[in-house]
């Protein structure tokens, strides 16, 4: 939730903020991927979660989605099990269609 408000701000920020929130948004994604950096499996459904969470949100407008994608979930992608990655594949792959008619 919190990396959500962050990415908020930065997207509603003047322009000449958009460094400094964008900055801010990298390193909340930064901080929170780094809580799961010695995760142990046990963890592995909560890294899932928020992927999952974060791509829900992604695909709520999906026009402003690239550096969420890029700055915040990247830091998650080798903290996911096999399972996960094919879910969040699958989840991709079944809102594509639809953000392609959107746009």
């Amino acid at each position: 939730r919190a990396m959500q408000v962050s990415y908020k701000q930065y997207l509603a920020c003047p322009a000449e903020h958009s460094n400094r929130y964008l900055t801010n948004f990298k390193e909340l994604s930064t901080k929170v991927s780094q809580v799961y950096s010695g995760f142990v499996t046990s963890d592995r459904p909560n890294v899932g979660k928020l992927v999952k969470e974060g791509l829900r949100y992604l695909l709520l407008d999906a026009t402003n989605c690239q550096d969420f994608l890029a700055y915040g979930l990247s830091h998650f992608n080798s903290k996911l099990s096999v399972g996960d990655i094919k879910t969040v594949i699958n989840q991709l792959e079944d809102n594509i269609p639809q953000i392609a008619e959107d746009e």
